[in-house]
């Protein structure tokens, strides 16, 4: 009876060390991975959304909750700048001082700027419409300004995005800046690595660049638990998908792709000068043809 109660004693310490280990150093581990830009909205907690465009190119949304910049959202590849840069828990203060001076930094706001302002509702916009306009004074530039007034579900529907009511919207929207945020990483992490890259095009590489889409297109669907996606969804779309390390060959306008009980189904043409090539993937990567998906 003894050495009954000693053996379930052992197993109940070891569980308990395994739980203090995942406690005290995997998960603060696994915090210190993420940074500030790669926390997900609490859908519950937020407060307010204003939309912010600089010259009809960087777009992206500030997320507001508890009078403090809680989210980034990245709705073009410029506004990229502003990942990861401590904006995102601190004040509305702090953090429009911190974006103005960024994107002057980066050369996305200068003299003669358009700014556009976009309300989802009324908390906290005129009080980042005055720090906005407080901090471009400060910085001597003569900027213009707009205002429009819209819903979340109207900006989703306005990038093609199947945004049904608000939360699906701010999730569809969260979901393709996190696109974006994946691919501009992987495009640094290729530019500053020695791989070498001949992009020559032939019968054998068109394969392994219409591979190379196909595996990241499933890796998303995977990460990302997608169970369906209609083909005319633009969470991701294949055009920003590239077939190479480089970053410099990407399927042509002809792809396509759609995911249907957690398969993925898509068109991939790779095409360069008068060389066409094109597969069709039904499902799995070995469930492939060349030519037309009929």
């Amino acid at each position: 009876m003894n050495d009954k109660i000693q053996s379930i004693l052992k197993v109940l310490i070891i569980i308990i060390m395994i739980i203090l280990a995942m406690i005290f150093k995997f998960i603060p581990e696994y915090k210190n991975s993420k940074g500030s830009s790669d926390i997900y909205i609490d859908l519950n907690e937020y407060e307010s959304i204003v939309e912010v465009k600089v010259n009809k190119k960087t777009n992206f949304l500030l997320i507001i909750t508890k009078s403090k910049i809680s989210n980034i959202l990245f709705l073009d590849e410029t506004s990229f700048c502003l990942y990861n840069e401590n904006i995102e828990t601190t004040s509305l203060t702090e953090g429009i001082d911190k974006i103005i001076t960024i994107l002057i930094e980066n050369k996305l706001l200068s003299e003669e700027s358009e700014i556009v302002l976009t309300k989802y509702n009324n908390k906290y916009y005129d009080e980042i419409k005055e720090l906005l306009k407080n901090k471009i004074t400060e910085k001597s530039l003569q900027v213009t300004y707009a205002e429009e007034k819209k819903t979340i579900e109207e900006k989703a529907a306005s990038m093609s995005l199947n945004g049904t009511d608000e939360d699906i919207s701010i999730k569809e929207l969260e979901l393709y800046s996190k696109e974006i945020i994946r691919y501009k990483k992987n495009n640094v992490s290729a530019s500053s690595s020695n791989e070498e890259n001949t992009h020559e095009i032939n019968n054998t590489t068109s394969k392994l660049y219409a591979d190379s889409i196909y595996k990241k297109i499933t890796s998303y669907a995977t990460s990302n638990q997608i169970v369906s996606q209609d083909v005319n969804s633009s969470a991701l779309p294949i055009s920003l998908i590239p077939a190479d390390a480089a970053g410099t060959i990407y399927p042509n306008t002809d792809s396509w792709y759609y995911i249907k009980e957690n398969s993925v189904y898509a068109y991939i043409v790779i095409e360069e000068n008068d060389s066409r090539y094109s597969y069709c993937y039904q499902g799995t990567i070995e469930n492939v043809k060349e030519g037309e998906c009929k």
